[in-house]
């Protein structure tokens, strides 16, 4: 969009933990006592374009779209989504349903809750 470069200062995609630590500082710690798909995560992602690229405000998302991965405590579906700004940084968990295409789209949409997942053809 014509313009965007004088509001939007970028992105970053951290999709391993690696990433997650090196390019977005995400504490060890965090990670290890909380793990990727955490509350603490999702804050620590949010504040680091704030620092990196200078952003005033960010957000993040991190979680287990499926159809692996999920556990007991963070079953597929789950979605915390991160806000940073100046002397604010929160984060929500989601509990979405549905396939993975679904789940991600209402995780990048923040549209938690409104509607039901498509039907399978």
């Amino acid at each position: 969009m014509p313009g965007s470069s004088q509001v939007f200062v970028g992105g970053i995609v951290a999709y391993t933990l690696e990433s997650k630590r090196n390019v977005l500082g995400v504490s060890p710690q965090t990670l290890e006592h909380h793990g990727a798909v955490s509350e603490e995560t999702a804050k620590e992602m949010a504040a680091a374009p704030r620092r990196v690229c200078g952003a005033d405000v960010a957000v993040s998302t991190t979680g287990i779209a499926g159809p692996d991965g999920g556990t007991k405590e963070n079953p597929v579906g789950t979605v915390y989504v991160g806000f940073a700004a100046d002397g604010l940084c929160v984060a929500r968990r989601y509990s979405l349903w549905g396939t993975r295409d679904w789940i991600r789209l209402l995780a990048s949409a923040n549209r938690a809750g409104l509607g039901p997942p498509p039907r399978a053809r």
